[in-house]
């Protein structure tokens, strides 16, 4: 497991442990640097994109960005999507698909539908679950 994407589990848990404390409605922004590069955490009601996330993963237009969190070596980001989870998930499998990623594994667990995608030598997990009558779209990517 590389030591980024460790760096960046334990920032997820630090800001998730600081959220049960207290809440800031305007999100949290967490910068970690390391001698391999910076790590930084992004939430709230306004997110942007990592500067570098690849154009080829398509998302809905004006859905809005929960999560984002750039690392040395790949990116996780968490978008809320109108529609049901299936549904959501059936989508972005074929925007994907429209983009040349091919599916490598999916898994419905009923409560969280799960893809991998793969193209050339880069990977993108896509998770999707139901929350508050919302689906959350977590997309994760890295070495």
């Amino acid at each position: 497991m590389s030591k980024h994407f460790l760096v960046a589990m334990l920032c997820v848990c630090a800001v998730a442990a600081a959220g049960c404390r207290r809440r800031k409605e305007s999100g949290e922004r967490v910068q970690i640097r390391t001698e391999d590069g910076q790590v930084v955490f992004d939430s709230g009601a306004s997110v942007e994109l990592p500067r570098d996330f690849p154009r080829d993963i398509p998302l809905p237009r004006r859905a809005p960005v929960r999560m984002a969190m750039e690392m040395p070596d790949g990116f996780m980001v968490t978008v809320e999507r109108a529609e049901a989870m299936r549904d959501a998930a059936a989508d972005f499998r074929a925007a994907m698909g429209r983009e040349g990623w091919t599916e490598e594994h999916s898994m419905d667990l009923g409560v969280s539908v799960m893809i991998l995608f793969n193209k050339g030598d880069r990977a993108v997990q896509s998770v999707f679950v139901s929350e508050e009558g919302k689906t959350l779209m977590t997309l994760t990517s890295g070495g």
